[in-house]
């Protein structure tokens, strides 16, 4: 049976030298994550070898349980981490109606 979750990941690069406290700085927001309704799980892992890659995602029981995500202060903080990238992330969204990038979170938040 296919998972009916909806999915958000997102991969970047930070600097080797931050990317444990980076990793640290999720795992405390994954606490708040999961707390919040409509969340299934939320996982991260890095990989802090040559380049230090940071990988997040998230699940959701519905497509609006993640798009109310967008207006909250945890996914502004999300967005903060983020934004210490080396090079622009790599944002998808698995949604029912398949595969969406960072365009997504524009169109929802009605930024364009």
């Amino acid at each position: 049976m296919t998972a009916l979750f909806v999915r958000m990941t997102i991969q970047w690069l930070v600097p080797v030298g931050k990317a444990r406290s980076m990793t640290d700085a999720l795992h405390l927001l994954m606490a708040s994550t999961r707390a919040e309704p409509g969340c299934v799980t939320c996982s991260v892992s890095a990989d802090v070898g040559d380049k230090g890659v940071i990988r997040y995602s998230e699940e959701w029981q519905s497509e609006d349980a993640l798009q109310r995500q967008f207006h909250t202060e945890r996914f502004r903080s999300l967005v903060a981490l983020v934004e210490n990238a080396t090079e622009p992330p790599l944002v998808e969204f698995q949604l029912p109606s398949g595969s969406r990038g960072l365009e997504y979170v524009e169109d929802i938040r009605g930024i364009r």
